[in-house]
């Protein structure tokens, strides 16, 4: 079986017609920038440049909100080696918000209004980015390519809505977006065995309840270890009956939060371990009917793969960067009581 990552090596030396000469190992140049964008807003970039190069080479570049300063020459060898002895110049971007790049962070950043001259969103970054890269970086051949997975990978697919011409490969790995969405909405039943997942639901709805604005999760949880994700979603469950749709389950609402930032998306923080923090969690807006006979199902759950990274439970400073030894089990609890009064809250529409 090929694998994954061979295949982004082969799409991306077919598509740049890069030299093949493999190096046991390459010194990079390391160097930092903060490129402005559209707005005047800075966004901050590590480029790593081999040392001694024998023609202009393509960029590849990864957008992250997790942090780009640990990328060093020898990270660069020990992860990306494949990459690095087909010939790149390696670009890594904090994206808006995030770290050391200034302005706001906007979670999964809707795509602007064209209307506004002056509006912003993912792919305007990402083309003030290229443009800014190819006329500054030396002995580059006017060619980047983008990759990512998980929250990178939804950033790489949105550099397609406007691409800059100069943007040649585009490698989304499992990205944060309608596919993976659609997939998990498709049918949840298969979650509700599992050891791993808790699940509550009311009695067969005597009227149907329809739901209005934004939904939030309260979640007291803690865990033992360090680092954890925490996934909430909002189930409407069909009657079993003869029908085809008999025991359905339709995701509604859902969201993951990463509990490192529980206190600021700013700063990633450990999490104490067994303390017991409350978590609040946006869904988001919806309107949604659950119809008389269906019941209303919570579902919570410490993993998302493959929709997001998986979390090692071990709080470390770039989660991309993490080694296998960092990946450890934990054990996950969600508390109900007037004390811990875990959650979700949600605003009825009557009908009069």
């Amino acid at each position: 079986m090929i694998s994954r990552r061979a295949i982004l090596i082969l799409l991306f030396a077919v598509i740049f017609q890069l030299p093949g000469t493999a190096v046991a190992q390459t010194t990079f140049a390391r160097t930092e920038a903060m490129i402005p964008m559209r707005d005047g807003v800075k966004l901050h970039v590590v480029i790593l440049t081999p040392q001694t190069q024998a023609e202009p080479l393509p960029i590849l570049m990864t957008r992250t909100p997790y942090g780009v300063n640990d990328w060093t020459s020898d990270v660069l060898n020990l992860e990306f080696k494949e990459f690095v002895a087909d010939g790149y110049t390696f670009v890594f971007q904090d994206i808006r918000g995030k770290f050391q790049s200034e302005g706001q962070f906007v979670m999964v950043r809707p795509p602007r209004d064209k209307r506004d001259a002056h509006s912003i969103d993912e792919s305007t970054d990402t083309y003030d980015t290229i443009d800014w890269l190819i006329k500054n970086v030396p002995h580059n051949n006017g060619r980047v390519g983008i990759m990512g997975g998980s929250y990178d990978g939804w950033l790489a697919t949105m550099s397609l809505i406007d691409p800059h011409p100069a943007l040649k490969a585009v490698s989304p790995q499992a990205p944060v977006g309608d596919f993976w969405y659609s997939w998990l909405a498709q049918d949840q039943r298969f979650l509700g065995q599992r050891g791993d997942v808790l699940s509550w639901q009311t009695a067969p709805l005597k009227e149907s309840v329809i739901i209005t604005g934004d939904i939030i999760a309260h979640l007291f949880a803690s865990t033992t270890g360090s680092d954890s994700d925490w996934v909430v979603k909002l189930i409407d469950v069909y009657p079993a009956d003869s029908s085809k749709m008999s025991g359905y389950q339709l995701m509604v609402a859902n969201e993951i939060f990463r509990g490192r930032y529980l206190n600021s998306f700013e700063l990633a923080e450990a999490i104490v371990p067994d303390r017991v923090n409350q978590y609040k969690i946006d869904l988001h807006g919806n309107d949604y009917a659950f119809l008389k006979g269906h019941r209303i199902m919570v579902q919570v759950q410490s993993s998302w793969f493959p929709l997001y990274d998986r979390n090692p439970q071990k709080f470390v400073s770039n989660i991309f960067l993490a080694q296998e030894s960092d990946f450890q089990t934990a054990t996950q609890r969600i508390y109900r009581s007037s004390k811990y009064p875990s959650r979700v809250s949600v605003s009825i529409h009557r009908l009069h």
